[in-house]
């Protein structure tokens, strides 16, 4: 009797590794470790005419979700509660689906697990996923959890034109619309405090809960690529008591801190996701509030805006 053949080999499953949070050195040194312990960014394919300006292997979802930002209303510093759902439109985007099947093509042809980091990312959830359904890739989530104060003195510090307190409410909103918009999906919640404190066992713990293979087996090369990629600079809790920014925003602000790095020990801590649901009602209370409070200064600024006057 001949023998049976041999049952078919699996295809490898491709993952797409999504890091996010805020804008800026977090987020950038958590790409880069895992990068170096092999995760692959994508190549650059051209860009989608109209759609962005310039392109690089590390650079090309950040200027497709800039353009696509822009094209549907989305502006830094987002504090609106409801911006969400501008950025659903982009879902829709037929232009925005054909730049990423082919990037996503071209990606997956070079490595199965690819790391794509964009602040923009918690308003374009379901364009990605559209996407990476076609591709046949599962979705992973790091959400980099940074200190809300140390970002709008930053942020502030880089760009005047951002106000301190308008940077601290974008914190709060990006980091509650990105915890509500990835619920449903797989994801880890990382304090980057702990991987300045310990890169390895924060990314061995992230790479355990969402089962990436490079991360897991990893080879000593990679280690040191990592290792020299890891921050070092030991994080100093930021003071608010010199930002310009009231004492609700602030506590608003290190509650969500704080109910994220609940989650970042516990993804399931029921408890935590009710209380980022309170927050997030907290917050959208808060924002409008305000908003009624100077509805004649933003009248007047588009009615002057329309006329292109000065004052």
């Amino acid at each position: 009797m001949a023998d049976p053949a041999p049952a078919p080999t699996p295809p490898t499953p491709r993952q797409l590794v999504f890091v996010t949070g805020l804008r800026g050195r977090a987020v950038d040194a958590t790409v880069e470790v895992l990068r170096g312990l092999g995760g692959r960014p994508s190549p650059a394919p051209d860009p989608p005419e109209g759609l962005v300006d310039s392109v690089g292997p590390a650079a090309w979802a950040r200027e497709l979700h800039d353009g696509l930002a822009r094209r549907y209303g989305l502006r830094r510093p987002e504090t609106r509660p409801d911006s969400l759902l501008a950025g659903a439109h982009a879902s829709y985007d037929n232009e925005a689906h054909r730049a990423l099947d082919r990037w996503l093509r071209t990606a997956f042809d070079e490595a199965d697990e690819v790391v794509v980091d964009d602040p923009w990312f918690p308003w374009l959830v379901s364009l990605w996923q559209v996407a990476a359904g076609r591709a046949g890739a599962a979705i992973r989530i790091v959400v980099v959890v940074d200190d809300p104060a140390e970002h709008a003195a930053a942020e502030a510090a880089a760009d005047d034109a951002y106000p301190e307190v308008a940077l601290a409410a974008e914190w709060t909103n990006t980091m509650l619309t990105l915890e509500r918009a990835t619920r449903d999906e797989q994801r880890c919640f990382v304090s980057y405090a702990d991987l300045v404190a310990d890169w390895t066992l924060t990314v061995k713990n992230l790479g355990d809960a969402l089962d990436l293979a490079f991360v897991q087996q990893a080879a000593p090369g990679q280690m040191i690529r990592a290792s020299e990629a890891a921050p070092t600079r030991p994080e100093t809790p930021r003071d608010w008591s010199d930002l310009a920014v009231p004492a609700d925003i602030a506590g608003m602000a290190d509650a969500t801190r704080a109910t994220l790095l609940r989650l970042a020990a516990d993804r399931h801590d029921a408890e935590a996701l009710a209380e980022a649901d309170r927050l997030r009602a907290r917050f959208t209370e808060r924002h409008d509030l305000a908003a009624a409070t100077v509805r004649s200064s933003i009248i007047d600024g588009v009615k002057m805006g329309r006329r292109g006057a000065t004052r």
